[in-house]
């Protein structure tokens, strides 16, 4: 019995390792291609759950903010500030925010580009607060619940 629980928990981390690297390819029409690992979710507030992922364009990292909201999207506008359990932060501007969304809920993607002093700071710490701030002025804060290392596992799949 304890060879068979062994082998499950060792088939259901592999597999955890797995999809945290399934990186995805998309062709883009001005012939770039971008490579990207679905976002997972990080944390909610008292209006919108939180999910980050990171994505390359094979010369460029960008962190991608998944904002789902219970009534209606918003846009994202400012800084997007990550605090990391090393006492580091990264702060990354924004670039661009669109409405879309998950499953029946409002959404909204935006996309901050990292810079490469960012990068080995992200690739070597977890997350311990995300500050977003939406179109509106409010500042959003959000502590990790799940997948505080979400951006480490991320870039170290894409690099």
């Amino acid at each position: 019995m304890k060879i068979l629980f062994t082998a499950i928990a060792v088939i259901t981390i592999s597999l955890t390792a797995y999809t945290q690297c399934d990186v995805q390819k998309m062709n883009r029409a001005d012939g770039t291609t971008v490579r990207y690992i679905k976002p997972d979710r990080v944390g909610i507030s008292e209006n919108m759950m939180l999910s980050l992922s990171v994505q390359t364009n094979g010369s460029k990292y960008f962190v991608m903010v998944l904002s789902v909201f219970q009534k209606s999207a918003v846009n994202l506008k400012g800084k997007l500030k990550i605090q990391l359990d090393n006492s580091k932060s990264v702060i990354l501007d924004h670039f661009t925010s669109q409405a879309t969304s998950f499953g029946k809920f409002p959404a909204t993607n935006s996309v901050f580009p990292l810079s490469d002093t960012d990068l080995p700071l992200i690739a070597a710490a977890d997350i311990t607060v995300v500050t977003l701030q939406l179109e509106s002025g409010e500042e959003i804060t959000i502590t990790p619940m799940a997948n505080a290392d979400i951006l480490k596992k991320q870039y170290n799949c894409l690099k």
